[in-house]
Parts: C-alpha cells; structure tokens; sequence
C-alpha cells in the first residue's frame, strides 16, 4: 500500500498519489484475511472491512509531543494514559512513522489516496500494557480523520496498522510511505479535539517523556 505525501490539513500537501495495493507490500487487497487484534478488542478484518466508531468519548488533554507534532493524552475508561501523535507536515509524519514510532505502536492515516497526517499511538510512562483499549483506538483514528483532507465528510476510511510495517521506498516524496502485511480499515466520524472532555490533571511523579523511537523496546501485545 502506497500512503500518499502530504503535510496534514495545513494545505501545504503536494499532489496526492492514489492509495494503492500492491501484492508485493499486502497480499490481495480486498480479499486477504489479515490477523486478528483481539487485546485492543478491534478485529483485523480484509481490507475494506470497517468497525464503528467510538460509543463515548474518553477525556483527554494536551501532552507534549515530539517537535513537529501534536500531542493528546487520553485517559481510557480502565484509568490507562495514552498518547496520541499526530503529524503536522509531510516532513513530520516522515519523522513520526519511520523514526519516533516503535515498532508495535499502532499507526493510523486516512484511506482512499486522500491527503492527512500520520497519527501512532502510546502508552504514557511505558507502564507495560501494550496495547491500546478499544476505545482509544477508535478515539485515534477519529482525530486522524480530522486531521486530513476529509474533515468535511460525514464518515471517513482510516487505515489501522503497526508503525514496524511501515516503511519508505528510497527516492519517494517526503511524507509518503509504504505500509506492507496488512491493515484494518475503520470508518469513522472525523472528531475535533476541541470536543473532547478535558482529563483531570496527572497524577504526581509522572514523568513521561515523548522520547524514543524505532531502536526503543517495543512493546507486546500488538499484532
């Protein structure tokens, strides 16, 4: 699959490139049965299969975030903290997807060739969890949505897969990458953060950074 470059919502996007598969990245896309994601409580379906969106929204606030992005801090029903990067410019989301994220953090864009920002997923203060609640997941990939071209729209496609499974060819165009194994596609509503209920303030003695990248431990659980 070929992630088209673009810089987020800003407008400064090039050209987007159609969204494509390609056997030699994702086996028959359309077709293929990919793994399932049962401890985030999502199932990995074919490509093109969509689950709802969120039910509730989960409290969040501002975090701070790797330069070039934006950060959210969302408390999941469960107590959990996680945080949500989101890409500002292609540059950016380059930076985020093949150097920031680790490995089997979930990574998130819109579908269907449409210009947005690349969105990864993280446990705060690496309690060990490993993997996302459902309802972050699908808070996620509402956020994502608003952060692309198709804000505007009722319903919008995100692509959900792993940050490992990403990757750039060499000679493509800033902002576009390749995604290879498979993904799930879930459809949601766009959602503005400025909708979100606002998360008490952390406890004292969190310390979590928005540090690490591709050669951090990675956590478990994920695929």
């Amino acid at each position: 699959v070929r992630v088209p470059d673009h810089g987020g919502s800003n407008g400064s996007a090039e050209t987007p490139r159609p969204l494509h598969c390609s056997n030699s990245w994702w086996s028959a896309c359309g077709s293929a049965t990919v793994a399932r994601l049962p401890t985030a409580g999502l199932a990995m379906a074919a490509c093109g299969r969509r689950a709802r969106g969120p039910k509730e929204l989960l409290p969040a606030r501002q975090t701070k975030a790797p330069p070039g992005c934006r950060g959210l801090e969302v408390m999941a029903k469960d107590g959990s903290l996680w945080h949500i990067f989101i890409g500002k410019s292609a540059a950016d989301n380059d930076r985020l997807s093949l150097e920031i994220g680790r490995p089997d953090e979930p990574w998130m864009h819109v579908g269907g060739g449409i210009p947005g920002s690349h969105l990864i997923v993280r446990q705060a203060g690496d309690a060990g969890l490993g993997r996302p609640p459902r309802a972050v997941l699908e808070q996620a990939a509402g956020l994502v949505a608003f952060y692309s071209k198709a804000r505007s729209r009722s319903t919008v496609e995100v692509h959900l897969t792993k940050c490992g499974q990403v990757s750039k060819r060499p000679g493509a165009p800033t902002g576009q990458v390749m995604l290879r194994g498979g993904c799930e596609t879930l459809r949601v509503a766009p959602l503005d953060p400025a909708t979100l209920p606002k998360a008490e303030a952390l406890p004292k003695g969190d310390k979590n950074q928005p540090k690490g990248g591709r050669k951090a431990k990675p956590s478990s659980g994920f695929g």
